[in-house]
């Protein structure tokens, strides 16, 4: 872990960057489609009102969108901020997480004076996949563990019959699964509600945390939520927050986004297109003797001896350094996928660094 050690990707201010392609965003909602541009006016033209601190319609349109009840919905300023709330909520002395995994899980759990972080290494031999042995990392000691499917940086889902074993493991050792599912829409196999209601069953203490920001390409507007089965213990996490967490922007946004993404076929367009395009990214590179990982998201892990960062950043690309992940270290980086000319563009570029 070098210095920087909670550095993220989309860090291109003070550097000359033409394309992004740190930040896993989804590339056919740039530019955002009509429905949330109107939405973004309408909230502007009342701007000069407070926002609804309850999120209410915002929360109805998620739980139509999402098959659950409003009361079991709570809205907040990005993903990170919930994962603060989460935190703070329930104070752990124990948590255990995934590594490499998203470095946010650290910024949380850090802000506690007593928190142990226990972290489960990845197996690289097995492209990061999180296996049985994962099971056997779970202890009564610890109040809540952290999962993300699919992971960030590694790209790859927990498989759902395993993540109900997962599930069942942490009911009968009283810990509580928090599942970071942002990435989950622009996964192949869809958003799974069922899945979800099926998790909540397995183990009612589970958080799943979901963010536009992926979906929509929305990072800037900073919308995310949570869904928890158990009413009373979503007030708990409520009262870490402040009381206008979610601008009047976001919440219109938000509500046109489900409902746009409810009534048109535009998620599974955007799976299609998605691993269509890593796929010829991933041959591509791998042709030129890179390392990439198998992944299901919109991004994938590759590793190089070649060091790509400071190249591609002399030609206006931005990528991932993944040195400051729990795991990794020089030569590993994230790579989005974006649109089909930038991605033909990035390859290139590549190919001329590693044939220099």
């Amino acid at each position: 872990m070098n210095e920087n050690r909670f550095a993220h990707g989309g860090d291109c201010f003070g550097k000359q960057v033409a394309i992004d392609f740190s930040v896993n965003t989804n590339p056919l909602a740039e530019p955002w489609p009509e429905p949330l541009w109107e939405a973004g006016k309408r909230a502007l033209q009342n701007a000069h009102h407070y926002p609804d601190n309850e999120c209410r319609k915002l929360r109805a349109a998620i739980a139509d969108w999402e098959g659950m009840k409003p009361e079991q919905i709570l809205c907040g300023n990005g993903a990170s901020e919930l994962l603060m709330a989460i935190v703070r909520a329930y104070l752990p002395k124990c948590t255990g997480v995934v590594v490499p995994g998203f470095l946010g899980y650290d910024w949380a759990l850090g802000s506690l004076e007593d928190c142990e972080i226990r972290r489960y290494f990845l197996d690289e031999a097995k492209d990061f996949v999180l296996d049985e042995k994962f099971l056997y990392f779970l202890s009564e000691e610890m109040e809540i563990v952290i999962l993300a499917s699919p992971n960030n940086p590694t790209g790859q889902r927990i498989e759902e019959t395993f993540l109900f074993e997962i599930l069942k493991k942490c009911r009968e050792l009283s810990i509580i699964p928090v599942l970071d599912l942002c990435f989950i829409p622009l996964m192949g196999g869809g958003r799974f509600p069922q899945w979800k209601k099926n998790a909540l069953e397995i183990c009612p203490d589970t958080i799943l945390i979901h963010a536009f920001t992926k979906t929509l390409s929305m990072p800037g507007i900073r919308l995310g939520y949570l869904i928890m089965r158990n009413e009373e213990k979503t007030l708990k996490l409520q009262r870490q927050l402040p009381e206008w967490n979610v601008s009047m922007v976001a919440q219109e946004m938000g509500a046109a986004a489900c409902s746009f993404l409810k009534e048109t076929d535009f998620l599974e367009q955007s799976r299609e297109y998605i691993a269509e395009q890593r796929r010829w990214m991933s041959d591509a590179l791998r042709e030129m003797d890179i390392r990439v990982y198998s992944s299901d998201a919109n991004y994938f892990l590759l590793q190089t001896k070649e060091p790509l960062f400071e190249a591609l950043l002399e030609k206006g690309i931005l990528i991932r350094n993944c040195t400051n992940f729990w795991g990794l270290g020089a030569g590993y980086y994230r790579v989005a996928v974006k649109s089909e000319a930038e991605n033909r563009q990035l390859v290139e570029c590549i190919r001329s660094i590693i044939t220099m």
